[in-house]
């Protein structure tokens, strides 16, 4: 429901709208932090999938809110930065990769996370940009064999 609304573009959110959607965001995401979250896995791996396709949808339709709202760009950085390990390999979802559904949402979080990092504007997440491209580079070399010959140099 969040994704169709922030869809709709910056005329159907307001900027003070913008930040009850980061609040949200934000409360959220922190109780799914391991040691904190009451829920499985696959449970919190459903509410990352959701919360990820919002803020994609969020920085496709609606990207001027990012200067236009005060910290918006540092907030949305922050909660990226603090879900990222979560889905990365060794993260707290990694163990949903042997389940074929919990695969597939792992699977969308993920590419939801490196789309959410290509609409932000360049430079806005130099803290991140390394673990970023090494996990880039990881995920086409699992899904295509062998294609780090052909695209990309990586030193061994």
């Amino acid at each position: 429901m969040l994704s169709g609304a922030l869809s709709m573009g910056i005329d159907a959110i307001v900027p003070h709208h913008v930040t009850t959607v980061f609040t949200f965001w934000q409360k959220s995401s922190s109780h799914m932090m391991p040691g904190v979250s009451k829920f499985t896995a696959s449970q919190d791996l459903l509410w990352v999938e959701s919360m990820l396709a919002s803020v994609v949808s969020f920085l496709k339709f609606s990207p001027q809110l990012l200067l236009a709202v005060p910290d918006a760009l540092s907030r949305l950085t922050v909660l990226l930065e603090k879900v990222f390990p979560l889905t990365s390999k060794g993260g707290r979802f990694d163990s949903e990769y042997n389940d074929p559904v919990g695969s597939t949402r792992l699977s969308s979080a993920r590419s939801s996370i490196l789309e959410a990092y290509s609409w932000l504007p360049p430079g806005s997440y130099p803290m991140s940009a390394d673990r970023i491209f090494s996990f880039a580079t990881s995920q086409i070399q699992v899904n295509y064999f062998d294609v780090s010959k052909y695209i990309l140099y990586l030193p061994k």
